[in-house]
């Protein structure tokens, strides 16, 4: 049971620094457009394989170790849900209206992986507790 919970946090822990890419990486890139759209194609795919697999080694330590659904359980089934609608705004919106234009998005972007971000660290803390 153990060795399922690790590995579900260090698959959390994982997405947060995905998200921190996400955020510091634009920035670091907004000189040069193409690198920055090309990067952060790149950055929507790592956050869903990231998601993903949060998501199965949740589901599967759930199951395996027979829990009970209680709140923190619901809230983490709420965040699974909330996470994967906010970036794909976030990706529909900067490239439709962003990218389209010849603009960067990166406020727009920063503010929805900001709101992603905290949402999971504060989930993360509450499960700890």
């Amino acid at each position: 049971m153990e060795v399922l919970l690790a590995y579900h946090r260090h698959t959390v822990e994982g997405l947060i620094l995905v998200m921190l890419i996400n955020i510091i990486l634009p920035h670091l890139l907004k000189s040069n457009f193409p690198k920055m759209v090309l990067y952060s194609r790149i950055g929507f795919f790592l956050f869903w394989t990231l998601w993903s697999m949060v998501v199965f080694t949740g589901v599967v330590t759930l199951v395996f170790t027979k829990m009970h659904l209680n709140l923190n359980v619901w809230l983490m089934i709420a965040l699974a849900t909330i996470l994967p609608i906010l970036d794909g705004y976030r990706a529909i919106k900067i490239t439709k209206k962003y990218w389209l234009n010849g603009e960067s998005g990166i406020k727009f972007s920063n503010i929805v992986v900001g709101v992603e971000l905290f949402l999971t660290v504060t989930m993360m803390i509450i499960a700890l507790l």
